[in-house]
Parts: C-alpha cells; sequence; structure tokens
C-alpha cells in the first residue's frame, strides 16, 4: 500500500481525506489496479476519522491506505474549510457499485467477507451491472479471529 498525500488531500482531526470525485477516485483506483500489488481505499465517514483521532493503532492503519474518500459531508465541508473544492460525498456504497458498473475487462474483482449467499448475490449484481466484469474469486470466511490458517 502506498499512503502517499497528493495535492487533493487535506487532514481532518489529523486523517488524511483525499478530496476526490467518483470519478477521479475511480481514475485513480484504475491506475493502482495497473500498477499491481496490494492497495486500499476506504470510504471513511466520521466516526472512522472520530476512530482514528482516538485510537492511533488505527490511525496507522488508515494512514497507510492509498485512498481515503470522504464517505460524509461533514468531511467534505471540513475539507472546504480546509480550501478543496469538493461538492459532494464519496458514498462507499455507490462508489462501488461505480466502479463495478465502469471496470474493464482486464481488471479483476476478488469479494471477501459477509455469507456465501451474500457473496453470491454480489456477483450477480456485479454481473447485471457489468456483464464483462472479471471476478476472479470468492471468500466467505468464519466468523471470528481471521489469519492465513483459516483459508
Amino acid at each position: 500500500m502506498n499512503a502517499e498525500t497528493n495535492a487533493s488531500s487535506g487532514r481532518v482531526l489529523g486523517t488524511r481525506v483525499d478530496a476526490m470525485t467518483y470519478g477521479q477516485a475511480f481514475e485513480r483506483t484504475l491506475q493502482m489496479a495497473a500498477a499491481g500489488g496490494v492497495h486500499a481505499v476506504a470510504a471513511a465517514n466520521t466516526h472512522l476519522v472520530a476512530e482514528a483521532r482516538m485510537n492511533r493503532d488505527f490511525a496507522d492503519v488508515l494512514e497507510g491506505f492509498d485512498l481515503v474518500l470522504p464517505d460524509g459531508m461533514p468531511l467534505v465541508w471540513a475539507l472546504r474549510l480546509d480550501g478543496h473544492e469538493i461538492h459532494e460525498r464519496v458514498y462507499g456504497p455507490y462508489f462501488m457499485e461505480h466502479a463495478l458498473r465502469h471496470s474493464p475487462a482486464t481488471v479483476r474483482h476478488f469479494f471477501f467477507g459477509s455469507s456465501e449467499r451474500c457473496l453470491m448475490r454480489l456477483q450477480e449484481a456485479a454481473r447485471k451491472l457489468n456483464p464483462h466484469i472479471h471476478i476472479t474469486g470468492v471468500l466467505s470466511p468464519t466468523f471470528g479471529e481471521w489469519n492465513r490458517s483459516t483459508e
């Protein structure tokens, strides 16, 4: 993961938040996919920012994300006060739908978490949004602490 801060980033209560639109975030996500490696994107709401403020370990994890998108109007307002021209939040579920709908067939998707039934329904919905989507797999781990031995 790359926590490189760019000109379109600001800090809200000490947490880096990227001032981006859906389209800009999707373009950056495509660039990360093309670069290979492991990347992380968070749709951060005020709860995540407050948690990062109170929990240094969580803040360190969030700082390691490649993109921290403003999933909440209070974050958008704070970015505006910091001089960023941003007018809308990037709501996580809508961003995921946008990414699935517009992903070229060369981009691979792997769905992790939730129940097997939910993952099956997610795959069906993704294929309806984008018939050319490339889903490489899914994993519904057992509930509880996860580690590689549970695979």
